[in-house]
């Protein structure tokens, strides 16, 4: 799997605890979205990034993921 920017899935930013198999995690993304409508879809992902930004302390830190999120989402698709 390709990505846009290698940080935004780059265990060497991670603890041993929190190290993943991203191929792994994303086709779990991809599985729970399975027979949802788009809108079901999105509330999915509106749920998952809230439930997941509670384990972030700082909204400092909070709008940088936001920042480096859109900027991922902006940037033109990875030809392989």
């Amino acid at each position: 799997m390709k990505h846009q920017d290698e940080n935004v899935m780059n265990n060497d930013n991670l603890t041993n605890e929190a190290k993943h198999d991203w191929d792994e995690v994303y086709a779990r993304l991809i599985a729970s979205h399975e027979g949802l409508t788009e809108e079901q879809s999105a509330r999915l992902n509106s749920s998952l990034i809230l439930l997941m930004l509670k384990h972030v302390p700082a909204l400092e830190q909070i709008q940088a993921y936001l920042d480096e999120s859109r900027a991922f989402s902006l940037a033109p698709p990875v030809k392989e």
